[in-house]
């Protein structure tokens, strides 16, 4: 029986289930095997077995025997994204005729019969045939080779035109490797077309110093060829430290305890001696080309992270902790926590998968990477290398401070936090704060509350001829008339010293006078005094002790009169006793009541039975006595 999954995952799966089944031998069959493990699934047996196959077994590969198909009609399929420059493996319904091809793997030898795990009502719904896989493949080989041809894309007759995002995408990196040059391809990018491996990886074999060149050669071919390395579940966890890989193929070095395919070690030798001498050829005089850095690989041998990064300079990852990393373009990736390479501060990532459809996982998986220093961070980045000054509200030190960071790219190598510089950028800055807070942190003394709520009684009253000087209003100008009296101003003590009446009094212009006319802040009293007027209600209201109204026969106003001001009216010690707007009918009515009432608490003090003609006590101004 022949069966079709998916992944390695689902194989494990389905074999320990059928490993209780007594007299049946279950066999895996996928690309990560060795060729032993791959020969002995493909030879014919004389008992029953169970093979659990990917699609390695649809047209690669001929299992003998086959009577029995059962056909989980799901694949897993790489797909690489041009925007990201990673690849995401996705698990896919497969077409029909992909369905039609794993059925004629049965019955070749005698009767079979094929199993289909969906309805035929879904099997005609799917599509006739699978993507090219131009359509999802990285296009950075075939770009190359189409630029050194000097051939255009639309120039040849595709059966399937490759995507444009992908082409651009590959003529970024091809850029970015020196490989071309404006479309044309440079010298390095002609002996990179000679290399059979991808050309990042050429590029890091024509780079290598030639005391290096081997290491270079051996981590080509183990990111050309299936992983040395086998995935041992929990018991065994597999690294994606590359260094743990080349302590394997040199002289078999490395971790007993990790399951080693020892078939693809030596198919790494043999891959590694072939693209020696293929660079040998491809460089006779001996010489490298430039690094990417203009200063070589330094500290290459042991740890192939500075030899990686010339072929992988997008893919410098920085930890962000607990395994997880930001890479240079700004996606994400993340390591198992049991990884000893998750300590790693810096990470160039050959191989990350991104993530799977459906499982919610934001980031991707690292499969292959090596350790970084900080120093091959910031040689490989070079001019990518920047000083960013940004400004922001520090919500724990209530002030503006500057952020000076050494950044490359998505990545931040530096953060240096200090007072904020004086300049156009600070004063913007501290303005939209001020904004922010509704001018709340401007110095808003009682004075100036009092003339803002002035003209905007005014406004409310006398008619919107008036200017709004609202809090809001103020706000939608602030650039206009802030920005001048923040200049040099570097932080929050800046801020609170700008007086917002001088953009109160600028607004209101000509009318201040009129302002000061008709809505007064305060009232004039007999002997001297005055109160001042509370406009923050829908009548203006002032408080007064009684005694300081004795002489007026005529209810106070405002507006030219035409507003009464509401009064308080106070005892000597200050607590109300009556409030009116009509002082004139309060002296010839509720006056007696209150006279005897006061006289009796307060006796010094003068009550007369008529205050309309009585002369309020003297203020201390008018009792000071001459030497």
């Amino acid at each position: 029986m022949l069966a079709f999954l998916p992944g390695v995952g689902e194989i494990r799966e389905t074999a320990d289930v059928l490993g209780v089944v007594v007299g049946v031998e279950v066999l895996p069959l996928h690309g990560s095997l060795s060729a032993a493990e791959q020969d002995r699934v493909l030879r014919s047996g004389g008992g029953r077995r169970v093979v659990l196959s990917t699609d390695v077994a649809e047209t690669s590969v001929t299992v003998e025997g086959v009577g029995v198909v059962v056909d989980a009609g799901l694949a897993r399929r790489p797909a690489y994204d041009p925007a990201s420059g990673l690849t995401r493996l996705r698990t896919v319904v497969t077409s029909r005729a992909s369905a039609q091809q794993r059925a004629g793997r049965a019955g070749r030898t005698g009767p079979g019969v094929a199993y289909r795990l969906w309805s035929q009502a879904e099997h005609a719904a799917r599509r006739a045939w699978s993507d090219p896989e131009i359509t999802t493949a990285d296009l950075a080989a075939l770009a190359l080779e189409l630029s050194v041809w000097g051939v255009p894309v639309g120039a040849l007759r595709w059966l399937t035109r490759p995507p444009p995002a992908a082409l651009a995408t590959a003529g970024q990196l091809l850029e970015a490797l020196g490989a071309v040059d404006g479309g044309r391809p440079t010298d390095l990018g002609r002996r990179l077309v000679e290399l059979p491996v991808h050309p990042r990886l050429a590029r890091m074999l024509l780079t290598a110093p030639s005391s290096h060149r081997r290491t270079a050669g051996l981590l080509a071919a183990l990111l050309s060829e299936r992983d040395i390395l086998r995935r041992g579940g929990y018991e065994h966890p597999t690294t994606a430290d590359v260094a743990a890989r080349l302590a394997v193929i040199d002289d078999d070095r490395g971790d007993r305890l990790r399951p080693v395919d020892r078939g693809a070690v030596a198919t790494v030798r043999r891959r590694a001696d072939d693209l020696l001498r293929r660079v040998e050829r491809a460089a006779p005089t001996g010489k490298n080309p430039t690094p990417i850095a203009q200063s070589g690989p330094a500290g290459v041998g042991s740890d192939p992270g500075p030899l990686l990064v010339e072929a992988y300079p997008d893919r410098i990852a920085q930890a962000r902790g607990g395994g997880r990393y930001r890479l240079r373009h700004g996606g994400g990736a993340v390591l198992p926590a049991h990884d000893p390479l998750a300590a790693a501060d810096w990470l160039v990532a050959a191989e990350v998968e991104g993530p799977a459809g459906g499982t919610g996982r934001a980031d991707g998986r690292i499969r292959l990477a090596a350790a970084l220093d900080r120093a091959d961070v910031e040689r490989i980045g070079g001019k990518s290398v920047h000083t960013v000054v940004r400004l922001e509200w520090d919500e724990q030190l209530d002030d503006l401070r500057a952020i000076t960071e050494k950044t490359l790219d998505a990545l931040v190598l530096d953060t240096v936090r200090g007072r904020a510089p004086a300049g156009p950028d600070t004063t913007a800055a501290l303005v939209a704060h001020a904004v922010r807070t509704g001018l709340t942190i401007l110095k808003w003394t009682p004075a100036v509350r009092s003339l803002q709520r002035r003209a905007r009684w005014a406004r409310q009253v006398l008619g919107d001829d008036w200017p709004d000087v609202s809090d809001g209003a103020l706000a939608d100008r602030a650039e206009e008339w802030l920005t001048p009296r923040l200049a040099g101003a570097r932080g929050r003590s800046d801020l609170a010293r700008v007086d917002p009446s001088a953009a109160i009094r600028a607004a209101l212009g000509r009318r201040r006078a009129e302002l000061d006319f008709l809505v007064p802040s305060a009232l004039d009293l007999p002997a001297g005094r005055s109160a001042p007027i509370d406009y923050s209600g829908d009548r203006p209201r002032a408080s007064v002790r009684v005694q300081h109204l004795f002489g007026i026969t005529t209810q106070p106003g405002v507006a030219g009169g035409r507003v009464p001001v509401t009064l308080e009216l106070l005892s000597p010690a200050g607590r109300p006793i009556q409030v009116t707007a009509d002082l004139p009918g309060f002296w010839t009515g509720s006056w007696a009541q209150v006279r005897r009432e006061m006289a009796g608490r307060y006796p010094k003090h003068p009550w007369p039975n008529d205050p309309t003609t009585a002369s309020p006590p003297p203020s201390r101004s008018t009792i000071r006595r001459p030497r």
